[in-house]
């Protein structure tokens, strides 16, 4: 199972001998789901593909993360759905900053141009 550390560890470009994805075109899905575990929701909600984040159709998802519309408020590492110069996107982990409203991939310290976040939920602080 990946922890709230890993992610926070991965986001701040410490990858040691892990990465979260070894390459764009090999995706594991078994971290997506991990994610999705340690969120208390389904890989599905994750990926915007449901907007319901019960795990499955008989489990109650009391205790679930949920997507929040709009912008963040407060600085820290989200799970964001995101608009790419007005062309919607998957969903990913990003750093926020809310002092100047911009919107990092993790590891990277300049800010995306051009991304608008459309929702989000927030990553647990471990």
């Amino acid at each position: 199972m990946i922890s709230i550390s890993e992610v926070r560890q991965y986001a701040a470009g410490e990858f040691g001998t892990k990465y979260f994805y070894s390459n764009p075109l090999d995706f594991r899905s078994d971290r997506l789901f991990k994610l999705a575990e340690s969120l208390n929701c389904s890989a599905d909600y994750l990926l915007c593909r449901t907007e319901d984040p019960a795990l499955d159709s008989s489990s109650a998802s009391t205790g679930a993360a949920t997507w929040t519309d709009g912008v963040p408020t407060e600085s820290g590492l989200y799970v964001m759905k995101t608009s790419y110069f007005g062309v919607e996107d998957d969903a990913d982990i990003f750093r926020f900053d809310a002092d100047t409203g911009s919107i990092y991939y993790p590891n990277l310290k300049s800010p995306n141009e051009g991304m608008e976040c459309l929702r989000y939920i927030k990553l647990p602080e471990d």
